[in-house]
């Protein structure tokens, strides 16, 4: 799959991001009462003995995100994954990328 266009800023600095780094990220808040979605932890998605595959472009998909109270659909891309989870790019007032299961992530 090509870069979804529609995104076309998303993943601009897809390039940049190291194999070992792949930590939740998150737009700066806008407020305090903006909520935070919801990564999985290291040990969720393979721990170390679970290979991260890097995505040689990112990969459009529709991925369900969790926030504390609610679930969500986002359009975004897949940047890299393992076994169990997807690292997941999308917009929404910023930029995010955190760690999904693999089964919650549909392939556009």
């Amino acid at each position: 799959m090509g870069i979804n266009r529609r995104d076309s800023g998303l993943t601009q600095q897809f390039d940049q991001i190291s194999a070992d780094k792949y930590e939740p990220v998150e737009p700066p808040q806008l407020d305090a009462n903006s909520p935070t979605p919801i990564s999985l932890t290291w040990e969720e998605r393979g721990g170390a003995g679970e290979p991260i595959t890097m995505a040689t472009e990112p990969i459009s998909v529709l991925a369900w995100v969790r926030y504390p109270k609610i679930s969500t659909h986002v359009d975004g891309h897949a940047l890299a994954w393992t076994r169990r989870a997807v690292y997941v790019e999308w917009q929404s007032r910023g930029v995010h990328r955190l760690w999904v299961w693999a089964s919650a992530v549909d392939r556009l």
